[in-house]
């Protein structure tokens, strides 16, 4: 007795065979889809997470910024600036400065602040490149004020290091590098 091939029960478990295996390709072909989606999804998260850390670090310089404008609007700077000029803070030359160059030294301070946020957000890529030379040549303008390099020494390791670097560069009178 021959075993028939192509009988019917031989052609229903090659049928069966056949289903078996597109259903095996189909869950294949699904659970690259959902790997697929897991990583774009673990994605938008770390994104989702690294925006909120930054988003937490300009929320903190702006409240530094804050914190500079209370003192100008309440006039109580210099009286915060000669204490701390007192107490043997870095400020080394804020007792020399007449009453308006301390204005000028608040002003740039806050100024320094503001330059800091941007250069920040140009190096993160939020603004290209004609964005940004807007707003260095404005910062070269302030650069050429002899108040900005004592902004510049008095805050020192207080802001970013590649920030203080592009400050550096800027000024007229060559500053020497920072010792780390």
């Amino acid at each position: 007795m021959g075993t028939d091939i192509f009988g019917p029960s031989t052609i229903a478990t090659w049928v069966q065979n056949i289903i078996y295996v597109l259903v095996l390709v189909f869950l294949i072909w699904q659970i690259s889809l959902l790997r697929k989606q897991v990583k774009k999804q673990e994605d938008a998260i770390r994104l989702q997470a690294e925006a909120m850390k930054q988003s937490d670090y300009l929320r903190c310089q702006i409240d530094f910024t804050e914190t500079l404008r209370i003192l100008l609007a309440s006039q109580t700077h210099a009286t915060v600036y000669d204490s701390l000029a007192r107490g043997g803070s870095q400020f080394v030359n804020w007792t020399t400065y007449s009453g308006d160059d301390r204005k000028v030294y608040a002003y740039l301070e806050m100024v320094y602040e503001l330059f800091e946020r941007v250069f920040w957000v140009k190096k993160v890529g939020t603004i290209d490149a004609k964005e940004w030379r807007l707003w260095e040549v404005w910062f070269e303008d302030f650069a050429r004020h002899p108040l900005l390099a004592d902004v510049y020494r008095d805050n020192l390791g207080m802001f970013d290091g590649d920030f203080e670097a592009f400050v550096r560069s800027k000024l007229p009178t060559p500053i020497a590098e920072p010792v780390a």
